[in-house]
């Protein structure tokens, strides 16, 4: 077996719920690991390949779509990125694909989009300083991506490329000046449950790219997503954050199919519901789950169906509703 595909298993139904659905009980410890991150990829491209095969849905769309989250699911498990692993993925990159590359260790990430003779570069931060969440009532307004620049393709261009990715590499490692601070007794220390500083992505990188001689900014267009963000932690070295690599997937998805598509908004938005209506339907575990879950999974769902209203196709509405059956059947034996 190829260590580098993505593993039919199950996965950790309490985590995905966590940070897919953020029901109101959350852990209060950090559950940040490899695992995890290979468990919520497995179930986005799951989940994704199974979308694709609707006869609403357009195989040229998911095709390269499915592709960019296998990708990302080879680099996010290896932890670190891996030089090398880097360079063969981008070598392999199709026009129209995408290659998702987060550099953990800087709190950012840069998506490589290869298109039809040009290669633009995207980045930006991921999670928000902790005084930014805990200053925002409600959900934080982001926007994606950051700065952007494009490159001429050719081989140049391609050399160039290979830099940039050893770039990257040698850049995911915690770093003193990226770490956040924190005095303690008069002295200066790292604060390592707050987020670092990705200034060396999102300010550096683009100062490098901007000077090869090929490059200039790239007109691109940009989302604004309404992010909901927890800080938790009680008697925890670290805290419990939403998963980082939930926003990259999101952020991803949203932004490749409104490029690739006129329908791309709608698209993503019925894939989100048909993604967390087979987290119940397809997991017999979601019987154990507590009430006050079971009901945040109905109310999220019926909110989710309700708000793409008639451009919702039949089948992904019964499947939508089905799931939402399930749920409200197993909370109505409970309370009888």
């Amino acid at each position: 077996m190829n260590m580098n595909e993505p593993m039919a298993q199950k996965p950790p139904l309490e985590y995905i719920i966590n940070h897919i659905f953020l029901p109101p009980r959350l852990p209060q410890a950090s559950d940040d690991s490899i695992k995890n991150d290979i468990a919520l990829c497995n179930c986005v491209i799951r989940n994704a390949k199974a979308f694709s095969k609707l006869n609403t849905s357009d195989d040229n769309l998911w095709n390269p779509i499915i592709r960019m989250l296998e990708n990302l699911h080879t680099i996010a498990s290896r932890g670190a990125l891996d030089k090398q692993v880097l360079l063969d993925l981008a070598l392999g990159l199709a026009k129209e694909e995408t290659l998702v590359i987060p550099v953990r260790a800087q709190n950012a990430c840069v998506f490589i989009r290869r298109l039809k003779g040009k290669t633009i570069y995207e980045m930006f931060e991921v999670d928000p300083p902790n005084e930014e969440v805990m200053a925002t009532t409600g959900r934080l307004i982001r926007s994606f991506p950051g700065p952007a620049l494009e490159t001429v393709n050719g081989d140049a261009a391609l050399a160039f490329e290979d830099e940039l990715l050893a770039f990257l590499a040698d850049m995911d490692i915690a770093m003193s000046e990226t770490a956040p601070k924190t005095t303690k007794a008069k002295s200066e220390m790292a604060e390592s449950r707050d987020t670092a500083n990705p200034h060396y992505i999102t300010e550096l990188l683009p100062a490098i790219i901007h000077g090869f001689p090929e490059s200039s900014p790239a007109d691109v267009e940009r989302i604004n997503k309404h992010v909901r963000n927890e800080i938790l932690w009680d008697n925890a070295d670290e805290p419990w954050r939403r998963s980082p690599l939930w926003l990259i997937i999101r952020v991803a998805l949203q932004t490749t199919l409104r490029r690739a598509s006129v329908e791309g908004q709608t698209e993503y938005k019925a894939f989100m519901i048909f993604l967390l209506a087979n987290i119940v339907s397809n997991d017999d575990d979601y019987l154990g789950l507590s009430t006050e879950i079971l009901d945040c999974i109905r109310k999220k769902l019926a909110r989710r169906l309700q708000k793409l209203a008639d451009a919702t196709p039949t089948p992904l509405r019964e499947i939508g509703l089905a799931s939402i059956g399930k749920a409200a059947s197993v909370l109505e034996a409970r309370w009888e």
